[in-house]
């Protein structure tokens, strides 16, 4: 079997920190247990420090690719909002302009209308007519009770 194998985890992030610290402290433990016993008696230790590096190893790459993930889904995530306020920005100019040709237009056939003394335009399906607001009358300041 090829060192290079698909790690595939479903496993969340802070488990394989914790996973991996944990097997880190049993190495460390096993190494200084090793070397309190005589040299004839230390081949079950080693190989039980073999299997806990390998499984260092394992964890260490399930780490990598989790973080590579996250690293991707942190960078998609930054695009997705930097497109998202370049499209805000994009839609404010957009509703912006409808505003200004719309005021344009409403002008526009003010204008034509009183230009040609005409209040009301009806058609079958639409009625443009000129509004007239009475003027207000300005009241002065000192009319209002002090309060």
């Amino acid at each position: 079997m090829s060192d290079q194998s698909v790690v595939i985890s479903d496993r969340m992030f802070f488990v394989i920190e914790e996973d991996l610290t944990a097997h880190t402290e049993t190495l460390v433990m096993l190494e200084a247990e090793r070397n309190d016993l005589p040299p004839e008696e230390r081949s079950d230790i080693d190989r039980q420090i073999a299997e806990v590096k390998e499984r260092i190893e394992h964890i260490s790459r399930e780490l990598s690719h989790k973080t590579d993930a996250i690293a991707a889904v942190l960078r998609r995530m930054a695009k997705e909002q930097e497109f998202l306020h370049e499209e805000r920005d994009r839609l404010k100019a957009k509703q912006q302009a409808c505003e200004r040709a719309e005021a344009q237009l409403r002008e526009y056939v003010l204008r034509v209308m009183r230009e040609n003394d005409v209040t009301k335009l009806k058609t079958p399906t639409n009625t443009l007519f000129i509004r007239v607001y009475p003027h207000s009358s300005a009241v002065p300041v000192n009319a209002f009770p002090a309060v």
